[in-house]
Parts: structure tokens; sequence; C-alpha cells
């Protein structure tokens, strides 16, 4: 493997499309596959902080669920027809790992 450090090592910029014969190269055909699966942008844009997570900095389920109901700048919560929050009721009592 070489020394790839960041994906966009393994996209064409001006073409915007995966760099196919870096990608075989350097994964095993069934990660290739799957990477190759990954539709890219046909525009480019600057990285942007999209999720703002916990205090703490950290990704926790619950604070995915919270901003799920929440709107997009607000505390206040989404408009959930009743589908939804039946849905969700039970998504939550569901005993997983």
């Amino acid at each position: 493997m070489s020394d790839l450090n960041v994906v966009s090592e393994l996209i064409d910029q001006e073409q915007r499309c995966w760099k196919r014969d870096h990608i075989t190269k350097n994964f095993s055909s069934k990660e290739a596959e799957r990477i190759l699966c990954i539709p890219l942008s046909k525009h480019t844009q600057e990285d942007r902080l999209v999720w703002w997570g916990e205090p703490t900095g950290e990704y926790i389920v619950r604070s995915g669920y919270k901003r799920l109901l929440q709107g997009e700048d607000t505390s206040e919560p989404r408009h959930c027809n009743n589908d939804h929050t039946i849905f969700y009721k039970k998504l939550w009592q569901t005993d997983l790992p």
C-alpha cells in the first residue's frame, strides 16, 4: 500500500471522479468496489461543519436523535407527523446493542 493520507488523493479534482487505478492498486478488490460505488459531487465546495455534536465533541446516538427532532437553528422540535412519532418511539424502545 502506498502512503495515502487523505481521501482527496483518490479523487481526480478536475474530472470529479475516483482515481480508479489508485484505488484498485491500494485496496483489496472488495474495498475498491465499495469505494468506487460512492457517488462524488460534480461540484466542488469548501468543507464545512455539519454536525456540532455534544459539548464534549463526541457523537452519541442520543444527540443525533435530539438533532433529528429539532429544527435547523432552533431548539423547538420539528413538526413530525404521527407515523414518524410512532416509528421513532418503537425504534428507541427496541432492545439493540
